[in-house]
This record gives C-alpha cells, structure tokens and sequence, in this order.
C-alpha cells in the first residue's frame, strides 16, 4: 500500500476541506500524496467533470476516486467511488455490514401511494447527465404516464415543460403526494426511497438502479458516503483500500 502513487487535484472552495480531508486519511494509511500532475495509480478528483484527468487515467489503465456531495444529509456527507460517478463508480459495498445503515434506519418511511406522478428535473450540465438535455426527457417522459403528472425542477434551474404542470412547494410536500417519482439521475431518487415512493429510474447511474429490497438498498447505500471526520481519520480508506488488497 505505501507504494500506491496518489495526486489530488484542487478545487473549488467547497470541495477543498474534502479533499484535505482525503490526504489526511491516506497518509494516515502511509500513502504519501505526490505533488503536480502526472502519471499515478488513483488520481482523487472532485465531480466528474475533470475530463483531461478522467481520460489520462483511463489512457493507462490507473484508477480515480470520485469525490462528491453525499446521498443522505448530502453537505454533511461525501461519496467516495472509483472510476465513476454515482451507481456508475464502485464503491466495494456488495458485501458489506449493516453497521453503517444503522443511522438511517428511521429515515425510511412506510410505503405509500398518492394522487401523481412526479418528474423531477435536474441541473442542465449536470455530470451525471452525460449530455444528456434534461428539460427534453423530462418532457418526453410526462408522456409516458397516465393521469396527474407534474414536473418539479431543480430549484437552481426553474425550468417548465410543455407537457406537465410545475409543482412547487417543498420536496417532502411534493414526495408526500406522489405515488411515482420519476428520475434521470437526481438524488432526489434516494429522497424518494425514503420517503416510501415507487420510483422509476431512467439511468443506470441512479442511486436506486436495480433496487428490490430497500433495506439492503440502504446497508450499501452506506458504504457510498462519509464523514469529514471518517475520511480525515482514515476510516474511509480502510474500507476502500479493499481495491488493492
């Protein structure tokens, strides 16, 4: 493991405790952070977005770690996978415990119905899009759906589709009253498993892709998301150095 080459890229302000944080738990492994950029065998970005390292990487058969806002309590929390962004990076969680889970338990809500289903919006550019242009699928998609539909967009881009009326409002309010919520690949999808909500994915990057059993669902979603505090004390990295076991 001390032979391990890692770099970091810097960030923007919000990002950068995180990753401080990240070198901190590596060094407290013996994995020494290297200065400049260059070829390494983990390159630890934030976001998806850093496409030159991404394919530099990829180029040479190494690996990156993807840091991002958490899936629960997103600010206080961040998601630490390989090589991907969301369900799309490994995160070694198939076979991990429950411990972990155990925090979130009262977080899942009984299973309900309700009067709608709901379309939810996403940031245009978002890199979990891919490309891909949100307001058109959303649109296309309240297509797909009988009675009541409505669209919620991102609070950061109010957007509004020709095909389904806008809901405003608070998300639990708006999760309260649905019996679908429909998503690309939004968080909102984890709200809306919590929140006792059938949900339809449309990307295998969703955090609820493929999901049967929802405490399960939640055992590995836990794995996904860490502390400040975990990852600065190198327990986060204890469970992902797995990698290279």
């Amino acid at each position: 493991m001390a032979h391990l080459t890692v770099r970091i890229k810097a960030r923007h302000s919000y990002a950068q405790p995180w990753l401080i944080a990240i070198a901190e738990g590596l060094n407290r492994h013996g994995v020494e952070i290297l200065a400049g950029d260059g070829p390494c065998d983990l390159y630890v970005i934030w976001s998806h977005n850093e496409h030159r390292i991404i394919a530099q990487q990829r180029a040479a058969g190494a690996d990156y770690l993807v840091a991002e806002c958490g899936y629960i309590d997103r600010f206080n929390h961040a998601s630490l996978g390989f090589n991907g962004l969301n369900g799309l990076a490994e995160f070694h969680n198939s076979n991990v415990p429950d411990d972990r889970a155990q925090q979130w338990q009262q977080l899942l809500q009984p299973l309900h119905g309700g009067d709608y289903t709901l379309i939810v919006g996403q940031c245009p550019g978002d890199a979990s899009l891919r490309g891909l242009n949100i307001t058109e699928w959303a649109n296309n998609t309240a297509n797909i759906y009988g009675g009541t539909v409505y669209y919620r967009p991102h609070p950061l881009a109010p957007t509004a589709i020709a095909n389904a009326p806008t809901l405003n409002g608070s998300l639990d309010s708006a999760l309260a009253g649905a019996h679908t919520v429909a998503v690309y690949n939004s968080n909102v999808a984890v709200d809306a498993i919590l929140h006792g909500c059938g949900v339809d994915h449309y990307d295998r990057g969703s955090m609820g892709w493929g999901m049967t059993d929802r405490k399960e669902w939640l055992r590995k979603l836990a794995y996904c998301q860490w502390s400040l505090t975990e990852i600065a004390a190198g327990e986060a990295w204890a469970h992902l150095k797995q990698r290279y076991a």
